[in-house]
Parts: structure tokens; C-alpha cells; sequence
């Protein structure tokens, strides 16, 4: 039996369906749009059609252990998350759902991948959890949509004593995710890139670390 502190809990949150598909790709596309992984990934041409087609491949080819949730049903933010273990895009569902229209962008996503998951490995066990994905729409940035999908997630975290890591290439998202409760593990250069890896750990908080 299932210890109900063991499982997250989302009730809040909107997940995805089928029906809600465009509404989460449409999201992802207008808040990535801009974004420089966006822009270097898809080799400077990063269009909000590109990324909408784009994302399309993605979620549809995230693993079935993923977490890909709204902040509500009008879908102003997305959240990707999982076990470190369990995280990730399949690469042949991914090529099969559209991601074959991106073969010139597939080496530097390849390249990517390397780099960071040499990263990941060293800050985050098989255990850490993992932010995918965190996107809200240009709209309602700074609406604390951030917010509503983090919470549920963190006060999990908070709950089973467990780790979380994420990647951003902004630094301004830094100072972000530290409100969070995250901090500053790692810094670098994505090889053959300008494109800056922020690699970021947050460790639970306590009873006693809550207060403080």
C-alpha cells in the first residue's frame, strides 16, 4: 500500500490531455520565444511557429513518468518534472512526433544533452528530482504562475526529504530560482556554444529551516 506522503500531490494543478495538448505547446513556444537555448538550439532561426512545432515533438515524447502539468486550465504556465531516473525526451518518439523537421538542429540538442547530463550527474542521485521544464507564458510573467507550479512540487520535496535540480541559461532566472530555495552548484559553457549552463540544487527544508 501506498503511503500517501510518498506521492505528489497535484490536485491543483491542470494535467495534460489530449484535448489541452495545443494550449500546453502554444504556452511553451510564446515563453521560451527569445530564450537563448531556444534561439542557439534551433541555430538562430528559434520562430514561436518553430518552437510550437518543436514543442509539439517534445511533449509528446516525454517519458511516461514525467509530470507535465498547467498552473490551471487557460494553461499560463507549464511544468515538467520527474525523478532525475525517470526524466527526459525519447529520442525515437521524438523524431517520430515531428522532431524529424529539427535534423539539422539534432546534433547541437545531442551535444547539449551530453554536456549537461555530465553535469546533472554529479549534483543530482538517481533520486534528485528534475525541473525539465518551467515556462510561463510572456503574459503572465510576474503573475506568480511560477509560483502556483512550483509550490506543490517543493512542499513534496520539503515532505520525503528530496533533492531538486534544474538547468537555466539566464542568468536573470538565477535570483529566481533562488527565492525557490535554490542555489548556485555549477556554472559553464555549453561546448562549442556561448550558450551559459546555470546548474542549480535545492536541498529540502526542515521543520527547523522553515522557521528561520
Amino acid at each position: 500500500m501506498n503511503d500517501e506522503n510518498s506521492v505528489p500531490d497535484f490536485s491543483s494543478l491542470t494535467p495534460l490531455t489530449k484535448d489541452k495538448l495545443n494550449k500546453f505547446v502554444n504556452c511553451a513556444a510564446n515563453g521560451f520565444l527569445g530564450y537563448s537555448h531556444s534561439d542557439w538550439s534551433m541555430g538562430g532561426n528559434a520562430s514561436e511557429e518553430k518552437l510550437r512545432r518543436f514543442w509539439n515533438a517534445i511533449l509528446l515524447s516525454q517519458t511516461k513518468k514525467s509530470h507535465i502539468l498547467a498552473d490551471s486550465p487557460d494553461v499560463r504556465g507549464i511544468l515538467i518534472a520527474s525523478k532525475t531516473a525517470d526524466s527526459g525526451t525519447k529520442t525515437l518518439s521524438f523524431l517520430m512526433n515531428g522532431g524529424l523537421k529539427f535534423f539539422s538542429c539534432i546534433p547541437r540538442l545531442l551535444s547539449y544533452e551530453s554536456y549537461a547530463g555530465k553535469i546533472r550527474s554529479k549534483h543530482a542521485g538517481k533520486d534528485t528530482w528534475y525541473i525539465f521544464t518551467l515556462a510561463v507564458e510572456k503574459a503572465s510573467q510576474g503573475k506568480h504562475v511560477a509560483t502556483s507550479l512550483m509550490s506543490p512540487l517543493l512542499s513534496y520535496l520539503d515532505r520525503v526529504g528530496a533533492d531538486c535540480y534544474l538547468e537555466t541559461h539566464d542568468k536573470k532566472n538565477v535570483p529566481i530560482y533562488e527565492h525557490f530555495g535554490f542555489a548556485l552548484v555549477e556554472t559553464g559553457t555549453v561546448p562549442h556554444s556561448k550558450l551559459t549552463h546555470y546548474a542549480m540544487l535545492r536541498k529540502p527544508k526542515t521543520s527547523e529551516t522553515k522557521t528561520r
